[in-house]
């Protein structure tokens, strides 16, 4: 089982090396986060291998519509439009996390404490 792309099975020369080349497997590509996409000669089977730590949240939506037959065209290639974001990967555990605390510490406008005060006769 291939944990990371530090693993001696995945780097260049190691085991993974020699099955792609063995199997007839073609890499078809690689997103920002370093991540490999990988295809058969027919293209019958699509995979990842991932850079890192092994979490599908890294997969951009892109390259995930890819994997599952959804789009033909390659995402590098497919036209980005202004109003889209840049993907980010599950934050949960993570310092970067929504907070909503943090969110009210750094606004004071929308703390707790005045949005709401008690009535005294």
């Amino acid at each position: 089982f291939i944990q990371s792309i530090d693993d001696d099975l995945v780097n260049d020369g190691g085991i993974m090396d020699l099955w792609v080349r063995e199997a007839r497997l073609f890499k078809y590509g690689s997103d920002n986060h370093g991540n490999k996409y990988y295809r058969n000669k027919n293209d019958s089977k699509r995979w990842v291998i991932y850079n890192g730590i092994v979490e599908s949240t890294y997969v951009s939506p892109e390259w995930n519509n890819w994997l599952r037959y959804t789009s033909l065209a390659k995402p590098s290639e497919s036209e980005k439009y202004d109003w889209q974001k840049d993907h980010l990967p599950n934050l949960t555990g993570t310092n970067a996390a929504y907070n909503p605390k943090k969110i009210n510490d750094k606004n004071e406008k929308y703390s707790k404490d005045n949005d709401y005060k008690k009535w005294n006769p």
